[in-house]
Order: C-alpha cells, then structure tokens, then sequence
C-alpha cells in the first residue's frame, strides 16, 4: 500500500504541495465500540505471524464485528483484507475472558481462557485455530495468566498467583510456585537458552513493580529489580546477555542478563513497547510515537506515521517488516493496524508516486547545489520549495521565481546530513534527497 500523503495548503498563493507521511501506514482499522480499547498500554492483544497473518481478540462485551456480544478471536490470513472469527464465546451472563493467545508459526498457536460456564483451560491448535484441543482444564482458578512459547513443543504458562509451568509435548508440569510477596498478573520473557525474566505486580493490582529472573529454566528465581515509584511495561531480550526494559521513566538497558540496568540517555521518557531485530536495531513506542535505533540505543530517531495514531504495540518479524497496534488519537474508540515494510524509515517515502525523482548535482556536496526543474515544471511562473531534515522537520520552505531550468540551492550553514527536497506546482511534486558534507 502507498504511502499516504499530508496535505500542506499554502493559502497565500491557492495551491497545495503534498510530501509523503513516512513508512508506516495504516492498513486496516479494526472494529469495535465505546469500552473496546485496551485499558493499560502493556495489555495489547494483537499477534503477528507474518506478512499477512494475524490474530486479534477483546475481552469486552460488543467489542467485535458482530451482531452478538462476546469475546471473540478474529484471524486474517489474506493481509488484512478481511477477518474470519475462529472463536466465539457468547456472554451469557456467566462471564467469560480470554487470558492470553500465542501462536509460534502461522497455525500453531496456545490459548488460555475462561468460558461463560466458569470452566478454565488452557487449548492448543494446529490449523490457524480453526480447532482448539484442550491439555488442561479447572473449575477453581486460571491455569494460565500469561503463555511464552518459542516452538510447537515447548514453553511457559503462568497464572495470576505466581504458579509457573512447563509446557513439553502437550503435557504441562508445575515448575515452581514464585511467591515473591506477590506475583499478579505476570508477563513473562525467556531467552533461547531458558534465562527466564517476569515482570509482576502486587496486590491489589496497580501495575508492574519487580522484574524476577531464573538463570536455570524456572526452576530458581529471584529478584532483580523492584521499584513502586516506577511502572514497568515490557521487556525483552535479544541474547541472554542482551536486553532492554521499557517503563514509565524510560527505557533501561542490561548487558549482564538483568543483574544491572542501565537507564538510557533517549529523547522520550515514558516507554511501553519494545520490538528487537538484531544487536543494533531496537524499535520502541515511546511517549506517544515510535522511535528506532541503529546502533544499540545510543542514538534513536522519530518514526513518522500519521497523524490520527496513538501506537501502543510494535512487533517487527524482520528488519523491513514490521506491524504497529494502535488506537485512534481522536479517541473514537477505532483500532489501527499499521504496517511497514522497508523497516520503518524515517523522513519521506520513495514509493511509486514519488519514482520520478529530482535530479541535484553535486551530491553529496558541501555548501551549495544545482536542482534540474522537471519537465513540466519548466514553464511554471512559482515553484514551492520545502527542505526537510531526516525527522520530517521543515528546514526552510520558500516559493521560487522560476525563470530557468534549474535551481541554485545554498546550503551553508547547514548541518551535515541526509535533507529531502520536495518541488510542487500544486499539482505535482517531485522528490529528491541531498547528503550535506
């Protein structure tokens, strides 16, 4: 899908230029009703499995595409064109809540659950969900809380008082009980080599406090950070020395398998949601928008996406792609997909509408430059000139007499780095992008 455009009317001269909105762009809206959005920024439902394969569920009444009330699972498997419901569970007046859903692959999944009966289980599938076959069930409390799986065969399940289990070959084994105080509502992580990392909370439930770790599958834990005057939101590790902590005063970083943490130096503070693509590339929603890094969190830059977004969730499967969860800005109660397909490039797309690029010599260069005038340009009385840093922020903008072929730009004084230039008539604009030395 192309890129959407921003409109910038420049109502002195009647015309309007158009600059493309960045790499994420909205692909689907999801729809629900008033009550439907996720009540805390880490309790994201969403899960991604490929380029166009999802799964998504609420666990409100009304809160799906439905003419019936009820807790559903919707899949897409054709790039968001369109959603089939695999599970339904009619509120009956029983009460029924989906606690968790994970799939490995793009048909092996887990779900937890309880349905309006009071019965809770804990299910696996082998087609995309359109079965469900039940390892545990119980009548007395949640089996599970939280799943992590990383293959069809193994994983963690945990409940919501701290009672952690092992999953292998569809039987489940209790590990341990972690009694810390308090263990409510975990959300876990687990590195491939079982270094084991959950972040808790106490009870009655006001957010995630403790991160415990387990440097032998679950079978041991401890404390490794807690902190009531800080939230934590999620965590996530690349290797098991390697990992990244995202809270409500910003985002922490550990080279050590969580023994210390480090609070970067970034320019957003509260931090919610963390998607690791390698040692260098990090993808964060933080204060509001979405942010990337190249170089391990030394230096981030600001995604551009539109406008009406308000992101709470950032899954990349790869280096170019990438999906984001997000709810309307206007609060309207609408849900977003975005999607990304070249890793979220910041500064202005280069995509079809934009292939007739503008032709600028020398460049690189070093204090000024020469813009060829497209052809259909050539015979304007005004151009609009807009020059944009990599941020997407406007640099300087001017309308230009044109008299000739071509544009004689002075860039002294600029920063060195990578500008965008963007030539419309109004009608048209034309794209291009100078490296200032």
């Amino acid at each position: 899908m192309k890129s959407k455009l921003l409109a910038i009317i420049l109502t002195g001269f009647g015309f309007t230029i158009t600059t493309a909105q960045g790499q994420w762009v909205i692909i689907d809206t999801l729809y629900s009703f008033n009550q439907c959005t996720l009540p805390f920024p880490y309790q994201t439902t969403p899960v991604f499995t490929g380029s166009d394969t999802a799964y998504y569920f609420f666990n409100f009444p009304n809160c799906s595409p439905s003419s019936n009330s009820g807790y559903n699972i919707y899949r897409t498997s054709d790039s968001f064109s369109s959603w089939t419901n695999i599970l339904n569970y009619q509120n009956t007046g029983g009460g029924s809540k989906i606690f968790d859903l994970t799939f490995v692959n793009n048909n092996v999944g887990f779900l937890s659950l309880v349905n309006s009966g009071g019965i809770y289980s804990f299910s696996k599938t082998l087609d995309a969900g359109s079965s469900w076959n039940q390892i545990s069930f119980s009548t007395s409390s949640p089996i599970v809380e939280d799943l992590f799986f990383t293959n069809a065969d193994s994983g963690f399940a945990i409940s919501n008082n701290g009672i952690l289990y092992k999953y292998i070959n569809d039987t489940i084994h209790m590990v341990d009980n972690i009694n810390f105080t308090s263990c409510w509502y975990p959300k876990m992580f687990f590195t491939q080599n079982d270094f084991g990392y959950i972040m808790a909370g106490d009870f009655p439930f006001s957010g995630y406090h403790k991160i415990l770790m387990s440097p032998d599958g679950g079978e041991t834990w401890s404390i490794a950070l807690q902190d009531t005057n800080r939230t934590f939101y999620d965590i996530s590790f690349h290797t098991d020395s390697l990992g990244f902590l995202a809270s409500d005063t910003g985002l922490y970083k550990t080279n050590d398998a969580g023994l210390n943490w480090t609070l970067l130096s970034t320019p957003f503070n509260i931090c919610t949601s963390i998607s690791i693509v390698d040692n260098n590339q990090i993808f964060v929603i933080a204060s509001g928008s979405v942010y990337k890094t190249n170089d391990g969190g030394d230096n981030w830059n600001q995604q551009n996406i539109p406008g009406n977004c308000n992101p709470l969730f950032v899954k990349m499967i790869n280096d170019s792609l990438g999906f984001i969860y997000a709810r309307m800005a206007s609060f309207n109660f609408d849900n977003l997909v975005l999607k990304t397909t070249n890793g979220g490039i910041v500064g202005y797309s280069e995509n079809n509408e934009l292939d007739n690029q503008l032709i600028i010599q020398p460049n690189p260069c070093l204090e000024k430059c020469e813009i060829t005038l497209p052809l259909e340009f050539k015979n304007e009385n005004f151009i609009m000139f807009k020059l944009c840093n990599i941020l997407g922020k406007t640099v300087e903008e001017s309308i230009i007499q044109t008299n000739h072929n071509k544009i004689n730009l002075d860039l002294i004084g600029k920063t060195s780095g990578v500008y965008c230039i963007i030539l419309s008539n109004g009608i048209k604009s034309y794209f291009g992008r100078i490296i200032v030395d």
